[in-house]
This record gives C-alpha cells, sequence and structure tokens, in this order.
C-alpha cells in the first residue's frame, strides 16, 4: 500500500472531530452540501468554519449568511482582526507590523515585478480557524494536540484546480479533498448546487487581492462597482510603504488600478493557479 503523505487525508485512521473549511465561495458551498447529504461518500463534517478577514466581499458575507440558514451543519466565524485597516495603519507607520499581503512591487534586482510576502492566508484564516477548534475540542493555548487527537479538514479544492492541494499547515489535522476524490470541477460544483436548489455564490476573496487576473479585476469593476472603488482606494493608500524602494500596487502591472486597461481574455500569469491562498480563499 502507498505511504500516506503527512497532513494529507489517512483512509485507514479514525478521526475523532471532522470540520469544513468554509471560504463561502463556489466549491466550498457545493462541498458543504456534500458533507451534508454524504454525496459521493463525503464524510459529515461537525461544523463548517468561516474565516472573516474583515474584508470579504458583501455577496461572499451573504452567502455565509444563506449557508447559515440553509444548512443543517452549523456554521462558525473566526476572526483574528481585520486585515485590510491593519495592512494599513502598518503603511501609515500607525503599528510595527501586519499580515502582509501579495501585493506587486518592482523592487526586485533589475527592476523584475514580484509578489511580497503572503502572510495573509496563515494569519487571517489558519490561526483563527486552529484557534477555534483547539477550543472546540477543549485544548488550552500551547497545549499539545497532535497525537491526542485525529482532526481531519475537508477542503473545497475541485479537480481542474488539483494543484492547489496541500498537506496541512497544522500538526495535528489532515487534508481531505472530496471534490478531488470525485473528479469534480467548477462547472459540476455548480450543476451539483442546482441539482439541490442551493444559491450559485460568487467566487470569494478579499476585495483587494492581488491575486486577481485583469479579467477578474474587469469583472469586479462592472459588477460591483462599489466594491471596485474601494480596491482602487486602497491600492493608493499601499503605494509607498516602509523599507521598500520601490512603490506597491495590487495589479501585477505595477501602475495604479484604475489607470490599467482591462480587457476579458488578457494573457497573464495566473499566480491564484499555483501559490494561492492553499484552499482558505477563492474557493
Amino acid at each position: 500500500m502507498a505511504k500516506i503523505l503527512a497532513g494529507y487525508e489517512d483512509p485507514e485512521k479514525d478521526y475523532d472531530f471532522t470540520y469544513l473549511s468554509l471560504g463561502a465561495g463556489i466549491q466550498s458551498t457545493a462541498l458543504l452540501l456534500m458533507s451534508e447529504k454524504g454525496i459521493g461518500g463525503c464524510p459529515k463534517a461537525e461544523m463548517a468554519i468561516f474565516a472573516d478577514t474583515g474584508d470579504e466581499m458583501s455577496f461572499t458575507y451573504d452567502n455565509v449568511k444563506y449557508l447559515q440558514e440553509k444548512s443543517s451543519i452549523p456554521i462558525h466565524i473566526a476572526s483574528a482582526g481585520k486585515l485590510g485597516e491593519e495592512y494599513l495603519e502598518m503603511v501609515a507607520g500607525k503599528r510595527s507590523r501586519s499580515d502582509s499581503i501579495p501585493a506587486f512591487t518592482q523592487d526586485f534586482p533589475g527592476g523584475k515585478v514580484g509578489l511580497l510576502p503572503r502572510q495573509c492566508t496563515y494569519g487571517k484564516k489558519i490561526v483563527p480557524i486552529s484557534r477555534l477548534v483547539r477550543k472546540h475540542l477543549g485544548f488550552k493555548k500551547g497545549e499539545r494536540m497532535a497525537g491526542k487527537v485525529a482532526v481531519r479538514c475537508l477542503m473545497g479544492i475541485s479537480f481542474d484546480e488539483v494543484i492547489r492541494m496541500k498537506p496541512s499547515q497544522v500538526s495535528w489535522a489532515d487534508n481531505s479533498y472530496p471534490l478531488c476524490d470525485q473528479r469534480l470541477r467548477r462547472d459540476d460544483c455548480l450543476k451539483l448546487l442546482d441539482e439541490h436548489g442551493w444559491k450559485r455564490p460568487e467566487k470569494s476573496a478579499c476585495s483587494f487581492c492581488p491575486y486577481r487576473t485583469s479579467e477578474g479585476w474587469l469583472w469586479l469593476k462592472t459588477q460591483w462597482p462599489e466594491i471596485w472603488d474601494e480596491a482602487v482606494a486602497f491600492d493608493k493608500a499601499i503605494r509607498d510603504q516602509p523599507k521598500m524602494k520601490s512603490k506597491v500596487y495590487l495589479h501585477r502591472q505595477c501602475v495604479p488600478l484604475d489607470e490599467v486597461i482591462l480587457e476579458n481574455g488578457q494573457m497573464e500569469f495566473d499566480f491564484m493557479s499555483g501559490d494561492e491562498c492553499s484552499g482558505h480563499c477563492g474557493v
């Protein structure tokens, strides 16, 4: 039998507790449905956890409320502060640090465009979820969980994004990917929601997430202008940062967001396809 990799679900392990990481987008909403009804043998989660960065888009919050009423699986909200507010305070010199977002800059050798370190997923998604699970299971801060309890986390990664599958970043939990196990793609998730009469959600992400493609920014600008305006304002506010020689931008072209020529079908590398949020955002 093939060796089970650390951090991934072990089919021979008896798990004491199973929870679902809910991003409240298409895939994790479909996963919640599967978990509730046992579709495709999906394990029943004892709870779903939505990690609120404080900057999710309005339609994402609406979907969380909808799912709290629709699903029999209890949905809990976890938070470790407001990402955008803390980040802007750091930029303004009002606080010493903040969880960094993967914004773009040319502050690299030869003026090459690159990403700033991404700490937001761990600090504002993984940490608050872990705290809630630990508290629910009766573990105190700093108390060792690994080896004492078997925990499984259901993650909403679909088969067309299999590259996003990652082992758990906490030692006491294993990640499980039921959508990939069933070879379900994004369109399959939408079909599943339609078949069971669940509303189709929009893709989840922070309003200012730099991982968007130009096509994604254009969609936000045309369909959700109030959120677009917030992102434009945020982009301007992060331009000059402490200890940075070059300016910082939300768009990979390293120009102000409201000056980027946005077109559908633009050819560009999609950072969301690999080094994204490990299944905690965009699902």
